[in-house]
């Protein structure tokens, strides 16, 4: 009966393989970057959050920042429409801290299409620049 013997590679054999297959050439595939995260701190009425937090918990797979963000981009879209176009970069930065209202209220009456809601206690907030 025949013997056979294969030599196994040494150590610098496997090295030097193990570098090859890093420096290839062939073409190199990016992973695709996510777009960074930034936390924004907001204050919403306590029943807001409770429907949100509601919908999350009935809602498979839905997460709150996820609902957030899409109803921000709603938003976004909406007020866009009405200015008829997007609107330009800031020309500085906003102003820190919670702004100084004279006789406004800042309660938004929610949007729910052809549903009646109580908005007793609530008030309009116009979107048009004050000139």
């Amino acid at each position: 009966m025949p013997t056979t013997t294969v030599a196994t590679p040494s150590a610098s054999d496997v090295l030097f393989h193990r570098a090859a297959s890093v420096t290839s050439t062939g073409p190199v595939k990016h992973k695709p970057e996510a777009p960074r995260m930034v936390r924004l701190t907001v204050n919403l009425p306590s029943h807001l959050v409770e429907q949100m937090r509601d919908a999350v918990y009935w809602t498979p797979g839905l997460t709150l920042a996820w609902l957030v963000a899409r109803a921000v981009r709603a938003s976004l879209t909406e007020l866009e429409a009405m200015h008829q176009g997007p609107f330009a970069k800031r020309t500085k930065p906003l102003r820190a801290g919670r702004p100084r209202l004279l006789g406004q209220s800042m309660k938004v009456q929610p949007k729910i299409g052809g549903d009646s809601v109580d908005t007793s206690h609530q008030e309009a907030v116009s979107l048009r620049p004050i000139p």
